[in-house]
């Protein structure tokens, strides 16, 4: 089966994105969008990436994200998901934190509303950031 791969115009996305700002450069962005992606990690700060159970490359949006290789075995069959060093969520996940800022020193001491808590990847991506 031949996949389209879809095209972004970033005429579009800047249109669609308005006031919001972009993290990284529109270009990488639309690369980003128009390529398939599985599920990644945010780990969380205090991890370092080295030290997680599966090898990945970075996201390159979020610094927390990281992409599992695809022969590196499931991540949630391992301690360290179970003892919360990382979650496992859809990549796409990653941008609402990336723009909130969820990877900075930004929202320490802020009050945050999540309206989109389910099921907690972002909830908890902010909680640790606040």
């Amino acid at each position: 089966m031949n996949r389209v791969k879809p095209e972004f115009p970033l005429e579009q996305i800047h249109a669609a994105l308005g006031q919001i700002p972009c993290p990284g450069s529109l270009s990488e962005f639309a690369a980003a969008m128009a390529q398939p992606w599985r599920n990644v990690i945010r780990h969380r700060r205090e991890i370092n990436p080295t030290d997680l159970p599966v090898t990945s490359t970075p996201v390159d949006w979020y610094p927390l994200g990281r992409r599992p290789d695809k022969d590196a075995g499931s991540p949630a069959r391992s301690v360290a998901y179970a003892c919360g060093d990382f979650f496992i969520q859809d990549a796409g996940s990653l941008l609402a934190l990336a723009v909130a800022g969820a990877d900075g020193n930004g929202l320490r001491g802020k009050t945050i509303c999540d309206l989109c808590a389910a099921p907690g990847g972002k909830a908890s991506a902010l909680v640790e950031a606040v």
